[in-house]
């Protein structure tokens, strides 16, 4: 038994473990790579995760009125997805194993992004160079991750590029339970976590407001209660309730399930209220070199959920 995923490296190449998923990090597959001959494993690179897997979160009804004012505002969100350069964020985090998610609106543009900031009024900057928000003070775009290198190394990126272009970014990493707590507590600006987007709509709901770091709490409780608790949803939020009752209601593999899911691609691309930093990423596997029928593409998922189709040769 393992005291710590830290250890994992080090147990995979000793050779006691030759059966391992998920829990690698791309980072220490050359290390992998390098211990495979004198082992019984071989590092899979055939397969991709079966979601986004990451994404920057939006809080758009936070406890801070001022971030609401302005994070609803979808220029602003607009203005963030162009000054990322998720390129950058595949290499740093995926070693280039992964692809831009399709239906990212902004290209990475650091002068479309500063005049979209300007666009939404945070033009004006202080002393030291930092943007100010509508009530004339310094504009913090506050960021709190998980601590897990999974969340921490784009946080790092995104923080970067944001304050290359006056936007000041407090970044906090984390233990999980602290996090959790701040989120509940509806503390969170934003944010970093899963986002299952490869398999919406159908299997998934990870574009709902209650899902994953609850980015819009109030509204979720207005719709929930019908008006009785909450903030009513602006209105362009209530058609992605519209969306979920279609979805829920018609297969996947008909035309009409396909046609609202177009409509979904293209609302997200609109409102963008979450920024996917990837798609199609390669999760590196370790297996047994004595494993048969392993797949050569698709999500792997569904072999590690499907054992049956794998079988052991003498």
């Amino acid at each position: 038994m393992l005291s710590s995923v830290d250890n994992i490296p080090a147990t995979i190449v000793n050779g006691d473990i030759n059966w391992c998923r998920e829990i690698l990090q791309h980072t220490d597959v050359a290390l992998y790579k390098e211990h495979e001959a004198e082992n019984a494993y071989t590092v899979n690179l055939d397969l991709v995760y079966h979601n986004a897997p990451v994404a920057l979160f939006f809080n758009l009804t936070s406890i801070d009125p001022v971030w609401n004012e302005v994070a609803q505002k979808k220029e602003f969100r607009h203005a963030v997805n162009a000054a990322i350069d998720l390129e950058e964020i595949i290499q740093v985090l995926f070693l280039g194993m992964g692809e831009v998610n399709p239906w990212i609106p902004e290209k990475f543009d650091v002068t479309r992004a500063a005049a979209l900031f300007d666009e939404v009024g945070l033009d004006k900057k202080d002393a030291d160079g930092w943007r100010l928000g509508p009530d004339g003070k310094r504009f913090e775009f506050k960021l709190d991750v998980a601590l897990d290198p999974l969340w921490v190394k784009p946080g790092e990126v995104i923080k970067s590029r944001l304050e290359e272009i006056g936007i000041y970014v407090p970044m906090k990493s984390m233990e999980p339970t602290l996090w959790s707590a701040m989120r509940d507590a509806n503390e969170l600006k934003a944010t970093i976590d899963w986002l299952d987007d490869c398999n919406w709509p159908f299997l998934k709901n990870d574009y709902l407001p209650e899902q994953r770091c609850h980015w819009a709490q109030e509204w979720e409780k207005y719709m929930k209660t019908d008006g009785a608790e909450g903030e009513k949803p602006a209105d362009w939020i209530q058609k992605l309730y519209d969306f979920e009752s279609q979805l829920v209601a018609t297969a996947a593999n008909t035309d009409e399930g396909q046609a609202i899911w177009a409509e979904l691609e293209a609302w997200l691309t609109e409102y963008v209220p979450m920024i996917p930093l990837a798609r199609d990423v390669v999760d590196p596997l370790i297996v047994p070199d004595k494993i048969g029928n392993m797949a050569k593409s698709g999500r792997s998922s569904a072999v590690w959920f499907a054992q049956e189709q794998v079988f052991f040769k003498k």
